[in-house]
């Protein structure tokens, strides 16, 4: 037997009536089966109901189109559906009943009289949790939230390379392809062909404080930095609290569930306390110097408290702005609009950074994202 909420039962009963009333069949047993499946529905996931309401109650694919037609027209536009927990044993089943039908596929007026009609909630739980402050997550939303984080677009920023290719639609004469051609006109170049410069893509480096500060924020930062790894080649991630930590292969061989423990492994303070001095220069002179920022964008993910002395944090900012293209700085606390750098490490680090922005939620990581690739995509000043 299902377990779905009654209000659930008495929507998809409610669904096979008008599915009928259309002229489609409905297979016996067909209810209880969709009933199931959405007992198990992701609400991460906004066509779970309408996938589960097609395999379980559509009989041929010749009705599809009718099918879709009803489907529109019963629910309310919104493929999800919010399941209830089951009510006590002593309510009575028939108390809820089905959604509001949309369009002249009503379900049966007799039937309606003995049921209440309760709206679907219009409220999108994946619109809400992309508003919402991480800080505010429960555990269930969390998980939620891990799969809306995989599907973050990372598009990595591209730059202008001094090679050049074939291109209609280049500003200047590629003389040795234009004099070959010639050739095949005794030497007289009667057609011009044109290069243009390649575009190649620039690396990308995320760098997250894990320290005690950041512990509302950080499992979330984690989950995003191990979709970041998984999206793109290119992509490296570092995580410091007081030391500084490669994350780039524990992130890449973890699933998503076990992104946050193969990230703890690697510390042995996690959640303690901060260094983000000390932290950079170990990313100067470690990975910065040796190339890896080389033309890239450099994104630091901190409220900026540093513990120890601010000015070792303005000198490693400055050094490595030397040796990156764009240097953005993501810190949860610009969610507030009265919100000024006042941390010590935060305002040593200002003078140096190209974009400081807030990454308290799913939307502000999108505006990163998006942030990420209008600076990359700028020619260097220098």
């Amino acid at each position: 037997m299902p377990t779905a909420a009654p209000r659930a039962l008495a929507a998809l009963t409610g669904f096979a009536r008008a599915l009928r009333a259309a002229g489609l069949p409905v297979p016996e047993g067909g209810v209880a089966l969709c009933a199931e499946a959405l007992d198990a529905l992701d609400a991460a996931q906004p066509r779970a109901l309408y996938w589960a309401t097609r395999l379980s109650l559509l009989r041929r694919r010749g009705d599809l189109e009718r099918f879709e037609r009803v489907f529109q027209a019963y629910w309310t536009g919104l493929h999800s559906l919010r399941l209830e927990a089951p009510v006590p044993e002593h309510q009575a089943p028939a108390a809820p009943a089905a959604l509001v039908p949309l369009g002249t596929h009503a379900p049966d007026p007799a039937a309606a009289t003995r049921e209440q009609i309760v709206p679907l909630a219009l409220a999108s739980s994946s619109a809400r949790l992309r508003q919402m402050d991480f800080a505010a997550y429960s555990e269930h939303e969390h998980r939620l939230a891990a799969r809306l984080i995989e599907e973050l677009r990372v598009t990595l920023p591209t730059r202008r390379s001094r090679r050049v290719r074939p291109s209609a639609h280049g500003r200047r004469v590629d003389v040795p392809r234009t004099l070959r051609r010639s050739l095949r006109t005794a030497g007289d170049p009667v057609r011009l062909t044109y290069a243009g410069r390649r575009r190649r893509t620039r690396p990308l480096i995320l760098l997250c404080d894990v320290s005690g500060s950041m512990s509302a924020y950080s499992r979330a930062l984690i989950q995003f930095l191990r979709a970041a790894v998984e999206s793109r080649a290119g992509i490296r991630v570092f995580a410091f609290g007081t030391h500084l930590v490669e994350l780039t292969h524990p992130l890449a061989a973890a699933t998503r569930d076990g992104a946050l423990r193969a990230a703890t492994r690697c510390f042995d303070d996690w959640g303690g306390g901060t260094r983000i001095g000390a932290s950079l220069r170990s990313f100067v002179r470690h990975y910065a110097q040796r190339g890896v920022t080389r033309g890239g964008v450099v994104v630091m993910l901190s409220d900026g408290w540093e513990r120890e002395e601010p000015a070792l944090v303005g000198e490693q900012m400055r050094r490595l702005r030397l040796l990156c293209h764009r240097l953005i700085w993501v810190n949860p606390n610009k969610k507030d609009p009265t919100f000024e750098p006042l941390a010590a490490g935060m305002a040593s680090a200002l003078p140096f950074v190209d974009a400081l922005v807030a990454g308290h939620n799913l939307h502000a990581l999108e505006d990163l994202l998006a942030l990420v690739r209008r600076l990359g995509d700028e020619e260097s000043r220098r």
